[in-house]
């Protein structure tokens, strides 16, 4: 998987002989993280001469050297970590530092009392997040894997790498808190139609274990979707966050937009 700006989709290869493929089409304002250790430094590299040109001014100099050091460390962990694909956001409007990350991973559906895989989503949205679905994420990733895309996103809220030149996006533009907004911090599981099939969604705040600006812990929304792999016993976990904790409801607008995309590309079967 290579970086790219452009708002087209990604293609990760599967076969018939295993799971299939799955394409999803990042906005051209988030960054598509190469996880491939071979290709990461040169794509990571022409990102950020994109970004911010070749200049020899200090400010651009130190511009880039913070990006190419978070997209280093985001795409390094994602990929240690077991994930297929991985994008951050990271833009500046109107003075509003924005951030939110992406990590789709592939795992073991969830089992039942007998140690069936329950890949139904009817069944998976009866099942609780914290003793079933989260353990998709956590066998993945890792338990914090969600911790650390929220840091690669939003750990640099000073960089000046958010200095750089931003798009309006249409967001608000109210100063962030680094508080939980009000309401439940657990949203119940519901079923949603995506173009891959059907798929449970789950929506939370999270502690991200960062310290906020007045010391207190910090907090992150995340929003996951939990698809059955067809013809597999896996299921495909994608994992959204953003430490911008109360603009969180027009970030799941985007989340929900971005998951539409996701569809299945079967390689052609062996003759």
């Amino acid at each position: 998987m290579t970086s790219d700006e452009r708002d087209t989709p990604d293609r990760v290869p599967g076969s018939r002989q295993g799971p299939p493929d799955f394409r999803i089409v990042a906005p051209a304002n988030w960054y598509v993280l190469d996880l491939d250790p071979a290709t990461r430094g040169t794509s990571i590299a022409r990102v950020v001469q994109r970004r911010f040109g070749t200049a020899d001014e200090p400010r651009m100099v130190q511009a880039r050297r913070e990006l190419t050091a978070l997209l280093r460390g985001a795409a390094r962990d994602a990929a240690d970590n077991g994930a297929a694909y991985a994008a951050l956001m990271d833009v500046l409007v109107d003075g509003v530092a924005l951030s939110a990350s992406l990590i789709v991973a592939m795992g073991d559906a969830p089992v039942d009392a007998d140690g069936n895989p329950v890949t139904d989503p009817a069944a998976l949205s009866q099942l609780l997040l914290a003793t079933e679905l989260v353990r998709v994420v956590d066998t993945a990733l890792g338990p914090d894997a969600a911790d650390r895309a929220g840091q690669a996103a939003g750990g640099h809220p000073e960089g000046a790498a958010q200095r750089g030149p931003a798009e309006p996006t249409g967001e608000p533009t109210d100063e962030p808190t680094d508080e939980p907004t009000d309401g439940a911090d657990v949203e119940p599981a519901e079923i949603v139609a995506l173009p891959a099939g059907p798929a449970v969604r789950m929506r939370r705040v999270t502690e991200s274990g960062l310290a906020g600006s007045t010391g207190q812990t910090a907090h992150a929304a995340e929003t996951q979707y939990f698809v059955a792999v067809p013809e597999t016993d896996k299921m495909l976990v994608l994992t959204f966050g953003t430490p911008n904790v109360n603009f969180r409801w027009h970030f799941e607008e985007l989340f929900d937009r971005i998951a539409q995309t996701l569809e299945w590309q079967w390689g052609a079967r062996p003759a």
